[in-house]
């Protein structure tokens, strides 16, 4: 599926807010990174899925890519996966897993008008919180870091005013 370009009316106002649950017990408002950094939020399946893991583990592999774009990958999946599994398979991540309050997938869904809720999800926000673009497909695709590379470029290039 193509990515969905948010256009500008939305694009000006921030994303939802919510609180992240880290693996280690702390719980933060997304806007902590407001200002600091441009956000990449995954919403996977599962931390069962084996796509998901393959996908996270890639993520991995080109982390410094998205250090030298001032942008944080926050994979994001219910906070019981993240309480039972996460601190023992992901500990050698440098990306953050969190588990957010129901509800949040929904909302993030809604902003691109999608009844699939249950997909897996991408949305690029910009440092400000805006949310540029958003992906959801059924599959997994294995080169999405390159396209996700591509929007934070462009983001980056766009005039903050």
């Amino acid at each position: 599926m193509a990515w969905i370009i948010l256009n500008q009316s939305e694009n000006e106002s921030r994303a939802p807010n919510f609180y992240l649950n880290s693996s280690h017990g702390k719980s933060n408002p997304l806007d902590q990174f407001r200002g600091r950094f441009n956000l990449v939020l995954v919403f996977g399946h599962s931390l069962h899925c084996k796509p998901c893991d393959s996908l996270a583990r890639q993520f991995k592999f080109i982390q410094d890519e998205y250090v030298q774009r001032n942008a944080k990958v926050l994979w994001i999946y219910s906070q019981s996966e993240i309480t039972k599994v996460l601190p023992n398979r992901f500990s050698d991540f440098p990306m953050m897993f969190f588990g957010p309050s129901d509800g949040v997938r929904r909302m993030y869904g809604n902003l691109i008008k999608t009844d699939n809720f249950h997909s897996f999800m991408i949305f690029i926000l910009d440092r400000y919180g805006a949310p540029f673009v958003a992906k959801v497909q059924d599959e997994h695709d294995w080169n999405i870091h390159h396209e996700i590379l591509e929007w934070l470029d462009f983001i980056e290039m766009q005039c903050p005013e």
